[in-house]
């Protein structure tokens, strides 16, 4: 069985979202697995570790924007030779008319990694110019008009979250196969910084992101901390391509930007952190459950954090071994004294946290696990067609 993993690139080059893809694709090939991830894009063709870029063969721009956003799954037939594949998983991107036919003439698989009609509503509800509200609503009505039909011709559906299989399962006039698969890591290229010991006086907090999406909830926590009146220095240190303006407006001054790092250089920014942030404003694209990379990269490395959503990768944390810190899934500020209290509780226990997260780690959100649970998944679909299920 050889299977395509499809890509479809935004305007937006999003560095770790490769990365994470060639994980997946590297994990595959140690497994033995002939799963191929290919990622479509405006600029280029060619080999990046294990992904292979392809360029959309269409020249003209303003065809080519509207295929990309209302003839995508025409566009992917005309930019890749799909014949020498069994099966195509795409990561969902939408629906539109020329999906419909997609997943009739190939054996589809969609992997989901957001509740789509409330995230594209949240768009739509964007302070945004005349053009683009009108834009926004015409790929909404493709959504509501298309996905159902769409859906119900693919093969199976793959969600990150079950809150999201549910979601996109409901939409579906018709029973097909489906499964929830949160995202991975790759243990072997994430060391295991750990974390200073908190001194009661600085406190250092890490920030892994790559965009400022609404639902990262970045803005809440600067919020949070513009309102501290407290003795503690809080220093928040902010690590990817992120433009240092976005966060005047917050007047918090406590801020260090990095830029985009990774190997070395990241870990050794890394180890100096007392603990991290993940996720903080989910509610505001109706969701309750993620399956963050960030999360993961921070369990992997034995740097406690804490977040406000529900992630089914740590439902197996004992209470009394807890080394994330929960806060509600809301607008309120953030109480920066239960922060500073986690920090401190972390510290007393010390380097056995970050020993215990890594094997965690290694028994949860490993990405060889992740992979093969994919791949079993389409073998199942095909051994059922197969006996005629």
């Amino acid at each position: 069985m050889k299977i395509a993993y499809i890509f479809i690139q935004g305007r937006t080059h999003l560095i770790g979202t490769y990365e994470y893809l060639n994980s997946r694709a590297e994990s595959a090939a140690k497994l033995g697995l002939d799963l191929h991830f290919i990622v479509l894009n405006d600029d280029f063709d060619k080999k990046m570790g294990k992904l292979l870029f392809v360029k959309f063969k269409l020249r003209n721009p303003v065809i080519l924007f509207w295929a990309r956003n209302f003839r995508k799954y025409g566009l992917i037939e005309k930019s890749v030779d799909l014949t020498p594949y069994d099966y195509l998983i795409v990561r969902y991107s939408l629906a539109d008319k020329s999906g419909i036919s997609f997943a009739k003439k190939y054996k589809v698989l969609t992997e989901h990694h957001t509740d789509t009609l409330s995230e594209m509503k949240e768009y739509v509800a964007e302070k945004t110019s005349f053009l683009r509200k009108i834009f926004r609503l015409m790929k909404l009505h493709a959504e509501r008009k298309y996905a159902g039909e769409m859906l119900s011709n693919c093969r199976g559906l793959i969600a990150v979250t079950d809150e999201i299989r549910c979601k996109e399962i409901s939409r579906i006039p018709k029973e097909i196969p489906s499964i929830t698969i949160s995202n991975g890591v790759e243990l072997a290229k994430i060391a295991m910084t750990g974390f200073v010991p908190f001194d009661g006086r600085t406190l250092n907090i890490a920030c892994v992101t790559s965009i400022l999406f609404p639902w990262g909830g970045l803005d809440r926590l600067l919020k949070s901390l513009a309102k501290y009146n407290g003795s503690v220095k809080i220093n928040l240190h902010v690590i990817g391509p992120i433009d240092e303006k976005l966060f005047n407006q917050y007047g918090y001054e406590h801020v260090r930007f990095y830029g985009a790092q990774k190997g070395n250089l990241l870990d050794e920014i890394m180890k100096k952190m007392n603990i991290a942030v993940s996720v903080l404003a989910l509610f505001r694209k109706n969701m309750a459950e993620a399956s963050a990379l960030r999360t993961r990269g921070y369990l992997a490395r034995g740097l406690p954090f804490f977040l406000a959503y529900e992630d089914a990768d740590l439902a197996q944390v004992p209470h009394d071994r807890r080394f994330y810190l929960s806060f509600p899934n809301d607008e309120s500020l953030l109480d920066i004294d239960k922060i500073i209290s986690f920090a401190e509780d972390m510290t007393k226990r010390g380097s056995e946290i970050s020993i215990y997260m890594r094997e965690y780690a290694r028994k949860y959100v490993d990405i060889s696990a992740k992979t093969r649970q994919l791949w079993d998944f389409v073998e199942s679909i095909e051994n059922n067609r197969a006996d005629g299920r």
